[in-house]
């Protein structure tokens, strides 16, 4: 599905020394010609990635084009599969295609609707989905981003990108070991302390080696996502999961903002994930319906 030497490639270009901001557009774009090796040009070349291919989105036109996605009867199959892969292989593309897919099929289809100015100065931003107006990406870069396991969980055009790749993946199966290995997370998870917090469950998923293959970045895109489905409990709303009831944008950025009132002034504060604690618990339900998913 994905040529592990390209990312390695990637890895040289997608460099902060190497970008260059676009005021007009708002995006980074990457200069690689000079950061490469000929072999590695030479790999680029061949695979025809595009290193910055950029693309304008508008509000309307990515919400319609999510709600025909989402059509696709394989989509849950698959996204079940490599999310498990993500969990159980250490497969760091697999994480975020399951929040994709039950944000895409969740949301009402609508049209642009600004955020109210009391809650988000911008209006640029829609109060329902949280998507942009309109917006410049470069695809490209989002791409790497989801190789690495770098998530994006909201509204974000990159939805469109990761379920439009994910499309064109063959072989997509879960084995029973992954299935296995994602189980035997979740038990460990549920070990919790009453009192654990997010970063402490990080820290003691690292000592216990349980996530193959992971990394700091992969094990807390894991976390998070495991928050958005419903896997690990918050605090504001026990039956919440991406994969039940759209919560509006708003609604979500009004948690989030509750959150940080109590928490210390330099938190790196996001919902659901931040009002999850031991002793609330995993949703051994929803988990489980991962599982048969990825089975059927």
């Amino acid at each position: 599905m994905l040529n592990k030497e390209l990312i390695k490639v990637l890895s040289k270009i997608y460099r902060y020394e190497n970008s260059k901001y676009d005021p007009e557009k708002k995006i980074d774009v990457y200069r690689h010609t000079d950061q490469l090796a000929p072999q590695q040009q030479e790999h680029l070349e061949a695979s025809n990635f595009e290193p910055n291919r950029i693309t304008k989105y508008e509000h309307n036109e990515v919400v319609n084009e999510l709600k025909n996605i989402i059509e696709n009867h394989n989509l849950e199959y698959m996204v079940s599969n490599l999310f498990i892969k993500a969990v159980g292989a250490g497969f760091n593309r697999g994480i975020q295609p399951i929040f994709s897919y039950y944000f895409a099929k969740n949301m009402p289809l609508h049209d642009f609707k600004p955020c109210s100015a009391n809650v988000l100065e911008q209006n640029n931003v829609c109060r329902v989905c949280g998507i942009q107006d309109t917006v410049w990406s470069n695809d490209s870069k989002n791409l790497y981003d989801l190789y690495i396991g770098y998530c994006r969980f909201g509204g974000y055009s990159e939805i469109l990108l990761d379920l439009k790749e994910i499309l064109t993946f063959e072989g997509v199966i879960a084995t029973d070991d992954e299935k296995n290995t994602f189980l035997e997370v979740l038990d460990i998870i549920e070990k919790a302390p009453r009192d654990e917090t997010p970063s402490g469950l990080l820290k003691r998923l690292s000592k216990e080696r349980c996530l193959p293959k992971s990394n700091n970045i992969s094990r807390t895109w894991i976390v998070k996502c495991m928050a958005e489905l419903g896997i690990l409990r918050n605090s504001y709303d026990n039956d919440y999961s991406i994969m039940n009831a759209f919560v509006p944008y708003e609604q979500k950025l009004e948690w989030e903002l509750n959150i940080h009132k109590s928490s210390l002034p330099r938190a790196d504060v996001e919902f659901p994930i931040s009002s999850w604690q031991g002793e609330l618990g995993i949703n051994r339900a929803l988990a489980n319906k991962i599982i048969d998913n990825a089975s059927k």
